[in-house]
């Protein structure tokens, strides 16, 4: 083929309509409300690094509310990323887990979802946690995060 052919069969490759599975995005999904460690009474979050909740079981259930961008539709898939970072004796953070919720299938906007701590907690260890919206268009292979929250 000639550069004129292959030109021109590039340009009308880029008239062609573009199919629904090119043309679905998901916009940026709003950071997740009512985030913290689940209790008795109800959702703890100290945000103050200088007073601490104490926590007493070493696999805490995290809980958020997440949410879609405002005015969205269809409202897009959405899970809760769960990050647990420790301190270190440098002050530094080390992450130690990451849990995607639910682990499978979606929920919709504005959903409570909680599951419990996979990973083993030290006691007597400084830990943080914080929770980001994650918006899936179609599939589970494609998603847009929020911004995180601020660390409980």
């Amino acid at each position: 083929m000639n550069r004129l052919g292959v030109l021109a069969a590039a340009g009308l490759l880029a008239l062609a309509p573009l199919t629904e599975a090119h043309a679905v995005e998901t916009s940026a999904p709003s950071v997740p409300t009512e985030r913290g460690i689940v209790r008795g009474g109800g959702v703890g979050c100290a945000t103050e690094e200088s007073a601490p909740d104490t926590v007493g079981s070493p696999r805490p259930q995290l809980t958020a509310r997440v949410h879609d961008e405002a005015d969205v539709s269809p409202s897009p898939n959405l899970r809760a990323d769960f990050t647990i970072d420790s301190r270190n004796p440098d002050g530094s953070w080390t992450r130690v887990a990451d849990s995607l919720v639910p682990s499978t299938g979606f929920v919709s906007d504005d959903t409570r979802v909680t599951t419990a701590l996979s990973t083993t907690l030290a006691p007597a260890t400084v830990y943080r946690m914080s929770a980001a919206t994650w918006a899936y268009a179609t599939d589970q292979a494609q998603y847009t995060a929020s911004a995180t929250t601020a660390f409980c």
